[in-house]
């Protein structure tokens, strides 16, 4: 209507190319705000955003130029310093990251998401005093990490005698991750009640520490304390020196570990378990999976007997993958994280991008080898091919963005040295 009494009115354009940006049309919003741009090449707000855009459609490099065109206009626009920040930390350049978000966050101090990026650069580089403060801005953005349950959230006293309810929040890896801490709370006395994800109950039950589990939808019982999982790194003063790093601090019954130890003795050779991709739902999936021709040229190997963990499996990537070798696809009878905990232990080896079962295989103390996206999360820091979380992981990294060659070139390389040592 705007436009309509109006057609050289820059600001319209600007709104709906937010519309477009945010309803996931890029090439829409990309049209939107260069339109408004060309009716007021000094507006600021057009060239963040248009920047914004650029970052989506992989166009690093163009981004980082609007933003700083932006703030040649107006040094103060604190989202064109936080978009700057991101641009730098899609290059890998964590330093200059951090430098934008905390000019954003001096422009803008109660801006949360301004302090969660800044997070996430700080744990990448193993700041984790500095991160863990940081990260605790993630309960005040927009979307809620755990139900209201009441009572008393726990500040890190003395919780001898007392019973503390635990809140998973997030992704299964983060659960799987940071559960270790329940073992912490328990050796101060406490008693530990988790309140868990869907299928995750008969696995938690069985993790060091945890007295109790009760899922989201159940009313707790009477309880002292509460507190968000991820909040315990920081209640617990982790530093990258003292992460809580045991061999392994989940365990499954053996009378299931022992079914599927049947299952996979059929099979002949070194037994790897195999996940090629994320979870659909996560953003940031395609940047995390690998295509399947690349992970059919890796099975391959000789001596392998190949175990597929991916849930969600279809039936032209197993197709593609059996052209090279057979594989058992297991995904449909892994019922709950409890039968995927049971298959992990029955083999000697898992390969998997970054997904819920690296974090698994690693709470278990079962060898696991992790590949990594050029910038990966957090949690993997940059370089390093070990994890101070997980003794029994090796990390693979891609030299370049969408590099899987290079990454499966040394899997395969490894893995045939494995198999002639097994």
């Amino acid at each position: 209507k705007a436009l309509t009494l109006k057609p050289s009115y820059a600001k319209p354009y600007c709104g709906l190319g937010n519309i477009a940006l945010a309803e996931g049309q890029l090439d829409d919003a990309l049209k939107l705000y260069e339109s408004a741009l060309a009716i007021d090449p000094n507006y600021v707000e057009a060239h963040s955003n248009l920047g914004r855009v650029l970052i989506d459609l992989g166009r690093l490099d163009d981004a980082e130029t609007r933003f700083r065109t932006a703030l040649s206009i107006n040094p103060d626009h604190a989202p064109a310093h936080y978009n700057l920040g991101v641009v730098f930390e899609e290059l890998g350049r964590p330093d200059e990251a951090l430098r934008a978000y905390q000019m954003a966050l001096t422009l803008s101090p109660d801006q949360p998401d301004y302090h969660w990026n800044a997070a996430l650069v700080h744990l990448l580089k193993g700041n984790y005093e500095a991160g863990w403060q940081e990260y605790a801005w993630r309960l005040r953005r927009a979307s809620k990490l755990v139900r209201d349950v009441g009572g008393v959230r726990w500040d890190g006293s003395d919780p001898s005698g007392k019973t503390i309810l635990v809140q998973t929040e997030q992704g299964f890896g983060d659960t799987f991750q940071f559960i270790r801490y329940a073992q912490l709370l328990k050796q101060r006395g406490a008693r530990v009640v988790v309140e868990c994800q869907p299928k995750t109950e008969r696995l938690l039950a069985g993790a060091a520490g945890v007295d109790e589990v009760i899922a989201r939808d159940v009313a707790p019982g009477a309880f002292d304390y509460s507190i968000e999982l991820i909040s315990l790194p920081r209640l617990f003063s982790t530093t990258l020196e003292s992460v809580p790093a045991p061999a392994s601090y989940m365990s499954v019954p053996a009378d299931l570990i022992e079914r599927w130890r049947t299952r996979v003795n059929t099979a002949s050779g070194l037994k790897v378990g195999l996940v090629w991709r994320g979870n659909p739902l996560n953003t940031i999936n395609p940047k995390k999976s690998i295509p399947v021709e690349n992970v059919a040229h890796l099975c391959g190997v000789e001596g392998v007997a190949w175990f597929s963990i991916q849930l969600d499996a279809a039936a032209d990537e197993l197709e593609a993958i059996r052209a090279a070798t057979p594989i058992d696809a297991c995904g449909p009878d892994l019922t709950d994280w409890a039968e995927t905990a049971a298959l992990i232990s029955a083999i000697d080896l898992v390969i998997t991008v970054d997904t819920g079962v690296a974090h698994l295989a690693g709470a278990l103390g079962k060898p696991v080898w992790i590949l990594l996206s050029h910038i990966p999360d957090w949690r993997w820091m940059m370089e390093r091919a070990d994890s101070p979380w997980y003794p029994s992981a090796r990390l693979y990294r891609q030299p370049a963005p969408s590099d899987w060659a290079a990454v499966l070139g040394d899997v395969r390389r490894d893995l045939e040295t494995r198999v002639k040592t097994a």
